[in-house]
Protein backbone atom coordinates (compact mmCIF):
# COMPACT_ATOMS: atom_id res chain seq x y z
CA UNK A 1 0.00 0.00 0.00
CA UNK A 2 1.57 3.74 -1.04
CA UNK A 3 1.60 6.22 1.62
CA UNK A 4 2.18 8.73 -1.34
CA UNK A 5 -0.97 10.63 -2.87
CA UNK A 6 -1.37 9.29 -6.25
CA UNK A 7 -2.68 12.25 -7.71
CA UNK A 8 0.13 14.94 -6.73
CA UNK A 9 2.79 12.61 -5.55
CA UNK A 10 3.08 13.46 -1.72
CA UNK A 11 3.85 17.20 -3.09
CA UNK A 12 0.55 18.56 -2.04
CA UNK A 13 -0.41 20.00 -5.28
CA UNK A 14 -1.89 19.15 -8.66
CA UNK A 15 -0.70 21.48 -11.49
CA UNK A 16 -2.51 21.77 -14.67
CA UNK A 17 -2.28 22.81 -18.26
CA UNK A 18 1.09 23.42 -18.04
CA UNK A 19 2.46 25.81 -20.93
CA UNK A 20 5.26 27.60 -21.87
CA UNK A 21 4.28 31.31 -22.26
CA UNK A 22 6.24 32.47 -25.05
CA UNK A 23 6.83 36.24 -24.02
CA UNK A 24 9.04 35.24 -20.84
CA UNK A 25 9.58 31.19 -21.27
CA UNK A 26 8.00 31.28 -18.13
CA UNK A 27 5.64 27.78 -17.02
CA UNK A 28 2.16 28.97 -16.26
CA UNK A 29 -0.44 26.63 -15.31
CA UNK A 30 -3.22 26.18 -12.76
CA UNK A 31 -2.21 24.91 -9.38
CA UNK A 32 -4.78 23.24 -7.15
CA UNK A 33 -4.10 22.17 -3.22
CA UNK A 34 -4.67 18.42 -3.70
CA UNK A 35 -7.39 16.86 -1.09
CA UNK A 36 -4.79 15.03 0.07
CA UNK A 37 -3.61 18.09 2.24
CA UNK A 38 -7.20 19.23 3.41
CA UNK A 39 -7.66 16.03 5.53
CA UNK A 40 -4.54 13.70 6.24
CA UNK A 41 -5.35 10.54 8.01
CA UNK A 42 -2.96 10.34 11.27
CA UNK A 43 -4.90 7.69 13.33
CA UNK A 44 -2.22 5.69 15.75
CA UNK A 45 -0.19 8.37 15.84
CA UNK A 46 0.70 10.02 18.91
CA UNK A 47 -0.35 14.09 18.81
CA UNK A 48 2.83 15.06 20.71
CA UNK A 49 5.45 13.51 18.33
CA UNK A 50 3.17 14.66 15.43
CA UNK A 51 3.41 18.44 16.83
CA UNK A 52 7.41 18.12 17.36
CA UNK A 53 7.75 17.13 13.60
CA UNK A 54 5.92 19.47 12.33
CA UNK A 55 7.55 21.93 15.10
CA UNK A 56 11.05 20.82 14.09
CA UNK A 57 10.20 20.79 10.07
CA UNK A 58 9.51 24.45 9.56
CA UNK A 59 11.09 27.88 10.59
CA UNK A 60 10.13 30.95 12.70
CA UNK A 61 9.38 34.02 10.23
CA UNK A 62 11.28 36.64 11.43
CA UNK A 63 8.90 38.81 13.43
CA UNK A 64 9.11 40.54 16.89
CA UNK A 65 6.26 38.31 17.77
CA UNK A 66 7.79 34.99 16.53
CA UNK A 67 10.94 36.10 18.01
CA UNK A 68 10.06 36.55 21.20
CA UNK A 69 8.03 33.20 21.73
CA UNK A 70 10.51 31.37 20.20
CA UNK A 71 13.16 28.40 21.32
CA UNK A 72 15.64 29.24 18.40
CA UNK A 73 15.74 24.91 18.44
CA UNK A 74 14.25 22.32 17.57
CA UNK A 75 11.89 20.78 20.05
CA UNK A 76 11.63 17.60 22.45
CA UNK A 77 8.74 15.43 22.32
CA UNK A 78 8.08 16.45 26.25
CA UNK A 79 8.38 19.80 25.00
CA UNK A 80 5.51 19.18 22.10
CA UNK A 81 3.62 17.00 25.03
CA UNK A 82 3.78 19.88 27.88
CA UNK A 83 2.38 22.23 25.07
CA UNK A 84 -0.69 20.15 24.36
CA UNK A 85 -1.28 19.16 28.21
CA UNK A 86 -1.55 23.64 28.41
CA UNK A 87 -3.80 23.75 25.19
CA UNK A 88 -6.00 20.82 26.32
CA UNK A 89 -6.91 22.89 29.06
CA UNK A 90 -8.42 25.61 27.07
CA UNK A 91 -10.06 23.15 24.82
CA UNK A 92 -11.61 20.85 26.72
CA UNK A 93 -15.22 21.57 26.05
CA UNK A 94 -14.37 20.90 21.95
CA UNK A 95 -14.64 17.07 21.78
CA UNK A 96 -13.92 17.20 18.59
CA UNK A 97 -10.81 18.71 18.18
CA UNK A 98 -7.11 17.87 19.55
CA UNK A 99 -4.91 20.39 19.08
CA UNK A 100 -5.36 23.89 16.49
CA UNK A 101 -1.87 25.44 17.47
CA UNK A 102 -1.39 28.65 15.41
CA UNK A 103 1.95 28.91 16.09
CA UNK A 104 4.30 26.87 18.95
CA UNK A 105 6.78 28.51 20.39
CA UNK A 106 7.41 31.14 17.11
CA UNK A 107 7.02 28.62 14.42
CA UNK A 108 3.70 28.12 12.35
CA UNK A 109 2.01 25.12 12.46
CA UNK A 110 -1.59 26.18 11.99
CA UNK A 111 -3.21 22.50 11.20
CA UNK A 112 -5.50 21.22 13.49
CA UNK A 113 -5.61 17.77 14.91
CA UNK A 114 -9.27 16.68 14.86
CA UNK A 115 -11.23 13.08 15.34
CA UNK A 116 -13.68 12.12 12.41
CA UNK A 117 -17.11 11.29 12.99
CA UNK A 118 -15.43 7.48 11.97
CA UNK A 119 -13.81 7.72 14.88
CA UNK A 120 -10.41 7.69 13.05
CA UNK A 121 -8.10 11.10 13.33
CA UNK A 122 -7.33 13.45 10.88
CA UNK A 123 -4.31 16.35 10.61
CA UNK A 124 -6.63 19.25 8.59
CA UNK A 125 -5.82 22.44 6.95
CA UNK A 126 -2.55 20.54 6.16
CA UNK A 127 -2.79 23.06 3.23
CA UNK A 128 -1.85 26.02 5.69
CA UNK A 129 0.83 24.31 7.44
CA UNK A 130 2.52 23.24 4.34
CA UNK A 131 2.25 27.32 2.75
CA UNK A 132 4.57 28.58 5.89
CA UNK A 133 7.05 25.38 5.10
CA UNK A 134 7.26 23.90 2.43
CA UNK A 135 4.65 22.12 -0.10
CA UNK A 136 3.84 18.76 0.92
CA UNK A 137 5.63 18.81 3.77
CA UNK A 138 3.18 17.77 6.54
CA UNK A 139 2.21 14.66 3.74
CA UNK A 140 5.72 13.50 3.97
CA UNK A 141 5.77 14.12 7.75
CA UNK A 142 2.94 12.11 8.58
CA UNK A 143 4.37 9.13 6.11
CA UNK A 144 7.45 9.47 8.13
CA UNK A 145 5.80 8.59 11.18
CA UNK A 146 3.92 5.99 9.75
CA UNK A 147 7.09 4.42 9.11
CA UNK A 148 6.84 5.37 5.45
CA UNK A 149 9.31 6.85 2.99
CA UNK A 150 9.51 10.93 3.86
Amino acid sequence: MSLVCEQCNGDGYIVEDVEVCPESGSFCGSVHICDCQQEIEVTGIDPAELLMELHNNTTSPDTWACNLTAKHRDITVEEAQEFLDETMKVIESTSDICFFPDYVFGRPIKAILKKGEDGRVYLCNAASYDRDSSPGNSLRIVNKLKGGSS
